[in-house]
């Protein structure tokens, strides 16, 4: 979410008042004349680390200090455990600033699913890329040629490999290695010890072209069987990671500006192969987010939505949306995340 006051919060419902427990992280860069604004903002799939960037070519990983009991469900639990001594706030600390060095401004950046690599698109279509463990490690390429500005980037839920959308409408898909090399030092006997040094790789692995429109977002199904990708001409595509083929293109009419896939369990199918129902969550530029079902057959196809919401404040367009996993009784329910660009959090439950 982008904030123009230099300040990212992130908070848990509250499930009695609806108050949310706010964290708030420090502004990046430090300056008497400038609050720089933060761009582009990345949770670790640990909970603990926060990855953010900056209009200034500015990075930052914080880590956040939240030792709550699971037991705590809201605002007045939290404060009493505090007061008890039992645990503290939740709090954050600036682990390590990078920066690109260049003049090149920052379109996204994120932290793989594992923790060890930070991946950084500019506007000016160059990767860079930083190992955490090493932070002064780092890789700079173009993400294709010729360049491009890159708009989304998508890490593959089990591997590290990354794909990048860009303006072109090109998808540029990248396979990162963090390569540990184990040298001796025979000099002195009294350390014989192996010094482990981890080098990065990146291997550029396919070119998916689809439409010519700019790439707005991506997004891969759980498995990483799937790579989905909407564009500003209202077209999302499924890409087959094993043969890298588009299985689909679903032409939602308006231009998509995020997507998100989401998984429910369709009672009216036996099988179980079957017991599933999959769908593609779209917001777009007319502050409505769309849940479609996927068909199995591919081509390109105009589907009706199985449901859709306008988003209360979502006249500007929707920024960003995310769907929740949900199952309750016997009928397929869905539950979503909708940010507005007016700055508005929407909870949503079909």
């Amino acid at each position: 979410v982008e904030v123009s006051e230099g300040k990212l919060s992130s908070g848990s419902d509250d499930n009695v008042t609806m108050f949310p427990y706010i964290v708030t992280l420090p502004p990046l860069v430090q300056s008497p004349v400038v609050l720089a604004p933060f761009v582009s903002a990345d949770l670790a799939t640990d909970g603990q680390h926060a990855l953010v960037s900056t209009g200034m070519d500015e990075l930052g990983l914080y880590a956040i200090d939240n030792n709550i009991p699971l037991e705590v469900a809201n605002v007045h639990e939290i404060d009493k455990a505090v007061e008890s001594g039992s645990t503290s706030k939740p709090g954050v600390s600036l682990l390590h600033t990078w920066s690109l060095g260049t003049n090149e401004r920052i379109q996204s950046a994120l932290i793989s699913k594992d923790g060890s690599i930070i991946a950084c698109g500019s506007q000016e279509g160059y990767l860079t890329i930083w190992s955490v463990i090493n932070p002064e490690e780092k890789l700079r390429f173009p993400a294709a040629n010729p360049t491009s500005a890159i708009r989304c980037m998508a890490w593959h839920p089990g591997q590290l490999t990354l794909a990048v959308g860009l303006e072109s409408g090109i998808i540029s898909l990248w396979s990162l290695t963090l390569r540990n090399e184990k040298n001796e030092k025979k000099e002195k006997k009294e350390k014989e010890k192996e010094n482990a040094t981890h080098l990065l790789e990146a291997t550029a692995m396919r070119i998916l072209r689809g439409g010519k429109a700019p790439l707005t977002d991506m997004c891969w199904r759980m498995d990483g069987s799937m790579l989905y990708s909407a564009a500003t001409d209202g077209c999302c595509r499924c890409w087959q990671s094993l043969t890298w083929k588009c299985k689909l293109t679903l032409k939602h009419g308006v231009p998509v500006t995020s997507l998100g896939m989401w998984i429910g369990e369709n009672k009216e199918k036996e099988k179980e192969k079957e017991n599933e129902k999959e769908m593609l969550l779209l917001g777009d530029t007319a502050g409505v987010c769309s849940l479609y079902v996927l068909p199995s057959q591919g081509g390109s196809i105009s589907l009706r939505p199985w449901c859709q919401f306008p988003v209360p404040g979502g006249e500007g367009g929707i920024r960003w949306c995310a769907p929740l996993p949900s199952g309750v009784g016997e009928r397929t329910t869905a539950a979503f995340l909708a940010v507005t660009n007016s700055g508005l959090v929407t909870l949503v439950h079909h």
